[in-house]
């Protein structure tokens, strides 16, 4: 192609490729096909006597028994005095073009096809040699007016062929695709024809398409660094980061390696050389693949690094992006920094995710700068969810001071307010929201909290302030339930309501200890409530694949399901109770891995 084509990577995950369809026109170019001035004008019909008729064809014969022995100068000399003596066989002069060219005489050879042409301009093979000699990478407004008009007659794979790559080559690629897509029916065993049709639909985004016509020229031999970072983009285009993921042995691999058509990704826990691996249709292995063949610049690590941030492996991607920092070009240096920020959210650091998001807004601040309160609101829930309740509040305000219009973000931090008994600050924000949005959908309950009419505050037998995540007294405890702290049996009147499930204590002591600390108790409490039949898991907690029931241990007197062998052994490996509990129950682990369902149930 003429025009380089430029890999953009953004954080919706848009397309590799951008082209611009040029159309075209089939003109007739008069000038000529040689460098060496006009071709000559074809010669008005002679008359050929019959002695003159047998001695071409002894000519012909002569020369054409030299073609096929190899001996092309000589029959050359023979084949041209054929066609001199008698002008009208025009099987003469192809054989003697076919001469020209067996030894690169190809302006010699163009000059005969052009006598062939202005004497028969549906002439079907001559019009072939003479497209395949004026090459549609290098002259293809001139083939497409020479093969165009030959279609009507004909339909060879010569003549799609090179039609599709005369427009491919104007950028046409609408034209070129159709005559492509000819051209395989005719003759499928073409890996480049697969190859430039695979290109073709990448650049009109076509990415299934693409897909496939890459993976046909693959099966046929096609490789190369270039070809493998085209069809990454692809299955990255498709959300296809690491296919589907399993296992398998390979003796002496190293995690990060190419073996056949497997990727690496991790060694298995506790087995040697096994691996969690991803196939030939994945977005990760033809990044390997490509880097193995020598694509190592920048382009190709910015997407890795985005192949691991989109499928959840954030200090693979972080480590990435981490080393890519020195070398990001100041145009792509707004995107890098956004897309970056996303691997810290991903790694609970709140810091560095906030502060990379302001590098992107501080360079391109017109597109980046309205993600801030978005992400200031993430940051605020993920604090939430550990019961952090300080930096819970101190972001949302943040958030709401970035975008005070947001009724939205208002109605967010009000609720907030109000879950921890801070009525007046509820009420202020509330009473925002109504003068931003009169007519707002839940009017009638923030008016009613505003008058007083709103929700009761939660009580419950000994006065405690409500933590976020819980709603006020539940039910009974079940049947020998003890506890959360102390192990003694837990009392009905210390029951607190929490993430819409019970935890159950036995005494005012051990109730306000737990809701005096949240964060350093919430695996405790998750603990509970899977015990307690509150809590069921839904995908592995170690990895977050589908459950396998051969797998299962123990953590603090319950048997949770996991996934494999190797997640067993990893809880396994940690020998206190309190740090198993930890890892398998903390915040971010339950809320993606667990779900609630009725109390007590």
């Amino acid at each position: 192609m003429k025009k380089t084509q430029k890999l953009l990577l953004p954080a919706t995950l848009l397309g590799l490729v951008t082209c611009l369809a040029v159309g075209v026109r089939a003109q007739q170019d008069d000038k000529p096909a040689t460098e060496d001035g006009p071709a000559p004008a074809a010669k008005p019909a002679v008359a050929v006597s019959d002695a003159e008729v047998k001695i071409a064809e002894q000519l012909f014969q002569d020369g054409r028994k030299l073609f096929f022995q190899g001996k092309h100068l000589e029959s050359i000399a023979k084949l041209k005095k054929a066609a001199e003596t008698n002008p009208s066989r025009t099987g003469y002069k192809l054989l003697l073009a076919k001469a020209h060219r067996a030894v690169k005489q190809d302006a010699a050879a163009m000059v005969v096809l052009e006598q062939v042409i202005k004497a028969n301009a549906d002439h079907v093979e001559a019009g072939i040699q003479l497209a395949e000699l004026l090459d549609p990478k290098k002259k293809p407004e001139r083939v497409i007016a020479i093969v165009e008009p030959l279609l009507r007659l004909k339909h060879t794979y010569d003549l799609y062929h090179l039609l599709a790559e005369a427009y491919y080559q104007q950028e046409d690629f609408n034209a070129a695709r159709k005559n492509f897509e000819e051209a395989v029916k005719l003759n499928p065993r073409n890996r480049m024809d697969h190859y430039q049709l695979g290109n073709i639909y990448l650049s009109l985004k076509r990415f299934a398409r693409a897909a496939r016509s890459y993976q046909l020229a693959r099966d046929l031999g096609f490789s190369s660094g270039v070809f493998h970072f085209k069809l990454a983009s692809v299955y990255f285009n498709l959300h296809n980061y690491l296919g589907r993921i399993s296992t398998a042995t390979v003796l002496g691999g190293k995690a990060g390696e190419v073996s056949g058509d497997l990727y690496l990704i991790d060694e298995v826990f506790g087995k040697t050389d096994t691996f969690h691996i991803a196939g030939p249709s994945s977005a990760v292995y033809h990044v390997a693949m490509a880097r193995k063949l020598g694509i190592d610049v920048f382009e190709i690590q910015f997407l890795e690094a985005n192949v691991w941030l989109s499928a959840h492996y954030f200090d693979k991607a972080d480590a990435i992006y981490g080393s890519l920092e020195e070398k990001v070009a100041k145009e792509d240096s707004a995107l890098f920094w956004s897309q970056w920020a996303q691997t810290a959210l991903g790694q609970d650091d709140f810091d560095n995710y906030i502060g990379r998001l302001k590098k992107a807004i501080e360079i391109a601040p017109e597109i980046y700068k309205a993600t801030l309160s978005d992400a200031l609101t993430n940051v605020a829930k993920r604090y939430q969810q550990r019961g952090d309740n300080k930096n819970h509040i101190a972001f949302l305000k943040q958030a709401v001071d970035e975008n005070p219009l947001s009724a939205r973000l208002h109605v967010t931090l009000g609720d907030s307010y109000w879950s921890l008994n801070d009525r007046d600050d509820a009420i202020a924000q509330y009473k925002l929201v109504l003068e931003l949005e009169p007519g707002y959908a839940d009017k009638v309950r923030l008016q009613n909290r505003i008058r007083g009419a709103g929700d009761p505050v939660p009580t419950t037998t000994a006065t405690v302030a409500t933590p976020p995540g819980f709603s006020g007294v539940a039910s009974l405890p079940p049947k020998d339930v003890t506890c959360l702290f102390s192990g003694d049996p837990a009392q009905k009147e210390f029951t607190i309501k929490y993430k819409g499930g019970n935890v159950f204590f036995c005494c005012k002591s051990c109730r306000d200890e737990f809701t005096s600390n949240l964060a350093k108790n919430s695996a405790k409490a998750n603990h509970q409530l899977f015990k307690t039949g509150q809590a069921k898991v839904k995908t592995c907690p170690v990895s977050g694949r589908k459950l396998n029931p051969k797998f299962n241990v123990e953590v603090a007197g319950v048997t949770v399901p996991l996934c494999c062998g190797g997640c067993k052994a990893k809880v396994n490996k940690v020998k206190d109770e309190e740090k198993k509990v930890e890892l398998v129950f903390n915040n971010i682990i339950f809320s993606k891995h667990y779900a609630i369902g009725p109390a007590g149930r």
